[in-house]
């Protein structure tokens, strides 16, 4: 029996060595997890200090942009506030608050709809709903009115033009900044626009009359003057000396260069004040009208080179010019084989016209002079003119955005240059 004990107790013994030989290897394999997780905590701890810190920086540096942009917004001349969804005021620049009357710290807070719109002329309330600057919020997107009227602190209608553009965050729209100028003094010059166009308006019109009145006025007498020295002549007959004869040719010359010049005025006053419509224009059609109503001699020779455009323009004007250019052509060249050349060339926007001819020339010096009204280089005796004929062509091609050069020297012939927009409705409309 002891000895079946002693047996019991040592396998008990070697049974309870195992376990306690178990128990220290779970413990050991459990400690050296709780190590390896209060390892990974502690990284966890360092790694979130980390995020904490970058977090403070991000931070600081947002509230750093933010006070700089809000510095950049208080120091522009443009009014800005902005506003939550709820339509409250969550900033506002000086110039903003300045404009409407208040101090910056009055505004912050309260409802903008309020501030800006007290009520209709008729007393009854605003509602929100018809405010375009509640609809940067409502639709999302940005809203621009040219003109409007916001309400100043002392009840005072300011006009002015803004935009509303919403705040969106996540995809949804938290609120709204509004920019907006004051123009009232736009405003004021536009009506004062308005009203000096409407006085040119009226003065070309009493221009035109004046003109119409004075230019029938004049040429009357003149024409009683011409007739009555005709029928002088006719009943003096056969008996009119030859002097008288050539005195009274005189006078009808002298009354024929009156009524030249009194067109030649009218003409000029009118140069770019009475507009006709605009159409397309066949150039060497037009040219050749021209050459067909002028005339020239037979020993005269006028030469329309191919390729001229059709452009888009008034026909009168441009038919004018060619007109004095070409006539000046013919008056001046007396030459044997007297040569007149027109021809054209794109310049981008424009077309340059020339009119070229072989005779006398122009000396430099007096280049810049022929196109002054009532300026001629040859005495009116020996070659008939009013002296303003350059003077319309300048005044006209100016009118129309172009420019007219001559290029001359004496005895070499001269060119007459100028340029034409290619569509007179762009030039109208710029």
């Amino acid at each position: 029996l002891a000895a079946t004990l002693s047996i019991l107790t040592m396998l008990w013994l070697r049974s309870g060595i195992k376990q306690l030989e178990a128990a220290k290897d779970t413990i050991e394999e459990q400690s050296a997890e709780l190590g390896d997780e209060l390892t990974r905590s502690q990284s966890l701890s360092d790694r979130l200090a980390a995020s904490n810190d970058d977090l403070q920086q991000a931070n600081t540096a947002a509230e750093s942009a933010r006070v700089r942009f809000e510095q950049l917004l208080q120091s522009t001349d443009e009014s800005i506030f902005g506003m939550d969804a709820a339509g409250v005021c969550t900033f506002i620049n000086a110039s903003g608050a300045q404009l409407l009357g208040y101090e910056r710290n009055e505004l912050l807070g309260r409802n903008i709809h309020e501030v800006l719109h007290h009520h209709h002329a008729n007393g009854s309330p605003y509602p929100l709903e018809q405010c375009p600057i509640h609809k940067a919020i409502v639709d999302g997107t940005s809203v621009r009115i040219a003109d409007e009227v916001f309400w100043t602190r002392a009840g005072r209608a300011v006009p002015v033009e803004y935009t509303s553009s919403p705040i969106l965050s996540s995809g949804r729209t938290v609120g709204a900044v509004i920019a907006f100028n004051d123009i009232t003094a736009r405003k004021r010059a536009e009506r004062e626009r308005e009203r000096l166009i409407g006085a040119l308006a009226r003065s070309n019109q009493e221009l035109d009359q004046f003109a119409y009145v004075a230019s029938h006025d004049l040429k009357a007498p003149l024409r009683g003057i011409a007739n009555l020295s005709q029928w002088i002549e006719e009943d003096l007959g056969e008996s009119v000396p030859p002097d008288v004869s050539e005195k009274m040719a005189l006078v009808r010359g002298r009354v024929q260069r009156l009524e030249a010049l009194i067109d030649g005025i009218l003409q000029y006053s009118r140069a770019g004040r009475v507009r006709s419509a605009v159409e397309q224009v066949d150039v060497g059609l037009l040219v050749k009208d021209v050459v067909e109503l002028l005339a020239p001699p037979p020993d005269i020779t006028v030469t329309i080179e191919p390729g001229m455009p059709t452009i888009a323009t008034e026909r009168t004007p441009l038919q004018q010019v060619f007109m004095n250019l070409i006539n000046n052509a013919i008056k001046y060249n007396r030459r044997p084989g007297a040569r007149i050349t027109v021809s054209s060339r794109d310049a981008g926007s424009m077309y340059a016209f020339s009119v070229a001819d072989n005779g006398p020339g122009i000396e430099p010096e007096y280049h810049d002079r022929i196109f002054g009204i009532f300026q001629t280089l040859e005495s009116r005796d020996r070659v008939e003119g009013t002296g303003i004929g350059l003077s319309v062509v300048k005044k006209t091609v100016e009118l129309h955005g172009g420019s007219v050069t001559v290029h001359s020297a004496l005895g070499e012939g001269a060119t007459f240059t100028f340029e034409w927009p290619k569509s007179t409705e762009e030039t109208t409309a710029a």
